[in-house]
């Protein structure tokens, strides 16, 4: 038989310029009774899911306890600093001024005559 036989050749010969593409039968939402719906995949997992997800591998809950651990740190630093810095300023100057009020003469009252 020769090389150019139809038996021996079988790859699918094209129509036109493009290979005949497979059409997917979709159902149309008229066709589905009321109560009847598919289960919807969710396309991202973004947010709290990807946390739970994330939390599950042993990687990131290194980096989950590190950022804990940071922010823990960070925050007795941050109430160290208000409680014995901020909050003694704060207090020494209001001493300030109460001892200069304290320290002035007394304080002269308008006389009667130039009050009508």
């Amino acid at each position: 038989m020769p090389e150019t036989d139809i038996y021996n050749n079988r790859e699918p010969m094209p129509i036109g310029n493009r290979y005949p593409k497979r059409r997917r039968r979709r159902r149309s939402a008229e066709d589905r009774a009321f109560d009847d719906k598919q289960r919807k995949r969710r396309t991202s997992n973004s947010g709290f899911r990807r946390m739970i997800h994330l939390a599950r591998k042993s990687e990131f809950q290194k980096f989950l306890w590190i950022g804990i651990g940071v922010l823990t740190l960070a925050l007795v630093l941050l109430s160290a600093i208000w409680e014995f810095v901020i909050i003694p300023q704060m207090a020494e100057a209001e001493d300030e001024k109460l001892e200069y009020i304290e320290h002035q003469r007394k304080i002269p009252v308008m006389p009667e005559s130039a009050a009508k």
